[in-house]
């Protein structure tokens, strides 16, 4: 499933950029001193960690089922405009993914996420561990 199928993601809004995804502020995602919330913010970091797991590992995504089994989030600072997502992983974690999957059929990664705002500073911090198992079919 693409990421922006998913309908709460449809429900804030957040939209792709090439391999980034974004999100506009909006009124109805404000705090209560008219910033984007927090929830907001974690949802748009949590998805472009599983955009990324997916963009990475197309030749077996559509044959495993990602779960997120934890997170740690860091807030530096408030958004009132535009936020963009990117992510990275470590490459030799990729590779260890990769073949842990591909040996057992299941595996864990760390996926480490930066927000920033329209003026290129940090809006969040962010590193999302997935767990992934091969569907049985």
């Amino acid at each position: 499933m693409d990421i922006l199928e998913i309908e709460f993601i449809k429900l804030l809004g957040i939209k792709r950029d090439n391999s980034s995804l974004i999100l506009e502020p909006k009124e109805k995602l404000n705090n209560h001193i008219g910033s984007l919330h927090a929830g907001a913010l974690y949802t748009l970091a949590e998805a472009q960690s599983g955009l990324f797991l997916q963009d990475s590992f197309k030749e077996f995504s559509a044959d495993a089922v990602p779960l997120l089994r934890c997170s740690k989030t860091t807030y530096k600072n408030s958004a009132t405009s535009v936020v963009k997502a990117f992510a990275s992983a470590n490459k030799k974690d990729l590779e260890k993914f990769k073949d842990n999957f591909l040996k057992k059929g299941r595996a864990t990664i760390s996926i480490k996420v930066e927000l920033l705002d329209s003026k290129k500073r940090i809006v969040m911090l962010g590193e999302f561990k997935w767990f992934v198992q091969r569907v049985n079919k």
